[in-house]
């Protein structure tokens, strides 16, 4: 009976009618010879065939519910044939409550069937919202897979491996997720992509999984080429049967994945050892090309932790990196990071140090910036003392003399590190246009550097309270305020703002009683950097 099943489901010459009929006879004929498992197994394949070839799910119940009548209610094979009626018509409600007795109950199934029966009750939960039943699921589905020893179950149990991770990632459970992915990459190197179409979509999915928490996690809207987004869904990268183009997408190199895994660490703010680690997942070395995609994340993980001793590390990568890409004669943007290149990044000389100077030298403001808009005077302090005498970078001495209080503004840079130092006076702290000028041009080297979102949901807490402090102790200093202060009240009242808006909107409408010349540049500028 199952020999003639597969044969027609290969020859694609099943026919509802006729075929659910003959199915029909068989099972009478069965059971004429008291072989009740195999009246069964026919009474399963006429349900499947009415619903999956002849789209009738409702004579497909009607047939196993006859089932369930002559059979029992509790027949594990007509109930996961009724699971797969309802998951195939989207009644993942219906199609969890029966998978999950089976499952729970412990029904007998072999390995194939729990790692189907595993995945499709994952699906339906993940589809509910329920994303640690998904997360149970999968795994359930993912070790059947790996129970059955078969080399084509290998991409079933990674592919289930890493749908687990991404719905503890959508569960809020960032830590197990980017741990699960560890375990995915070492794994996804016992396949070979080119074996199987399992294979190519599981190595596919699992990067575009790593790219997406990439883009999850940075905020970034990433478009390809035609101009569809990058997206993921419940069950995506196990997948039983992919697309047959699965195998001519070219594949991103394996130890490309690990910098990608290890960036959206720094992003995540966390440490599960990815980073730490990083080389030994690397057999033939560190990549050029991924330690220049590493430098951003670490910078990220840097000030929003105030790590110091990770931003000089940062610092030191980020300026080896524009030394490289300078001496290639390309921007850091014009680097092709789909080349692979084995060799670690040459650290930058002395020379290109000192024409990177003025680099470095925004990159301590920002993080000095940073500090203050955290209210971590200290930290100010320890960075300087830190920052003196590192190799890898220079920075202006004259800069870290301002920020220590010692001498007036000769540039912009010297200016900008006098802003950050009046803040941190507890008593007084910057003027109304001191506090404008500082974000203004803060948020302008957040942008320079790549890190414009982070540093702006960091200074809208501390902007909002020095606006708020000026309104009540510092009007005197403010110009026409009576045209403007409702404006700016609502400015900092308004909710369901992003906050790239919201500040912008700050900014803006406190402009106008500053006294500054060229507001309309300002304004323009402002407007500019939010997009």
């Amino acid at each position: 009976v199952a020999g003639a099943w597969v044969s027609e489901y290969r020859e694609d010459t099943i026919d509802p009618e006729t075929h659910s009929k003959v199915f029909d006879c068989l099972e009478k004929l069965a059971s004429s010879w008291n072989q009740i498992d195999l009246a069964i197994c026919c009474r399963k394949f006429q349900a499947i065939i009415i619903d999956e070839y002849g789209n009738d799910k409702k004579n497909a119940l009607a047939v196993l519910d006859e089932g369930f009548s002559i059979y029992g209610q509790t027949n594990s094979e007509l109930v996961r044939a009724k699971a797969k009626v309802l998951y195939r018509s989207n009644d993942h409600e219906g199609s969890l409550a029966l998978a999950k007795k089976l499952i729970d109950d412990d029904i007998p199934l072999n390995e194939v069937e729990k790692t189907f029966l595993g995945r499709e009750a994952a699906i339906s939960a993940e589809k509910q919202g329920d994303y640690e039943t998904a997360r149970r699921y999968y795994l359930y589905g993912s070790n059947a897979a790996l129970n059955t020893n078969l080399d084509s179950m290998k991409a079933m149990h990674i592919g289930l491996l890493a749908d687990a991770a991404l719905a503890s990632w959508h569960n809020g459970d960032r830590q197990t997720c980017l741990g699960d992915f560890v375990r995915i990459l070492d794994e996804l190197n016992k396949i070979k992509p080119d074996q199987t179409l399992r294979n190519a979509h599981c190595h596919a999915l699992v990067r575009q999984a790593l790219l997406w928490l990439n883009l999850e996690i940075t905020g970034v809207n990433f478009q390809f080429k035609d101009g569809t987004r990058l997206t993921i869904y419940p069950g995506c990268v196990s997948n039983p049967e992919p697309h047959p183009k699965s195998k001519e997408h070219p594949l991103l190199p394996i130890d490309k994945a690990w910098y990608i895994l290890a960036g959206v660490e720094n992003y995540a703010l966390m440490n599960v050892g990815i980073t730490e680690n990083l080389e030994q997942h690397l057999p033939f070395g560190p990549l050029i090309e991924g330690q220049m995609l590493l430098c951003q994340p670490k910078m990220h993980k840097a000030m929003a932790q105030l790590d110091i001793n990770l931003f000089i590390e940062a610092l030191q990568d980020t300026i080896s990196f524009c030394a490289f890409a300078k001496a290639k004669g390309m921007s850091s943007t014009e680097i092709d990071y789909s080349k692979v290149t084995y060799d670690a990044l040459p650290i930058a000389t002395k020379d290109q140090q000192a024409n990177l100077q003025n680099t470095a030298d925004q990159f301590v403001l920002l993080y000095c910036a940073v500090c203050l808009f955290k209210g971590s005077i200290t930290s100010i302090r320890l960075a300087l003392g830190k920052l003196t005498g590192v190799d890898g970078f220079l920075i202006n001495p004259e800069l870290i003399d301002h920020l220590r209080g010692n001498g007036r503004a000769k540039d912009h840079n010297t200016g900008l590190a006098n802003l950050i130092l009046k803040g941190t006076k507890v008593k007084q702290g910057n003027s109304p246009r001191e506090v404008f000028e500082l974000a203004f041009y803060i948020l302008q080297v957040a942008k320079q550097t790549g890190h414009y979102q982070l540093v702006i949901g960091i200074l809208l807490p501390w902007l909002l309270e020095r606006c708020l402090f000026i309104l009540e102790n510092q009007r005197f200093l403010l110009k026409q305020l009576p045209l403007h202060e409702a404006e700016i009240r609502i400015a900092l009242e308004k909710d369901g703002l992003s906050t790239e808006s919201k500040v912008t909107k700050i900014l803006t409408t406190l402009l106008p009683t500053l006294g500054i010349p060229n507001q309309h540049e300002f304004s323009k500028i402002l407007s500019e950097l939010s997009k």
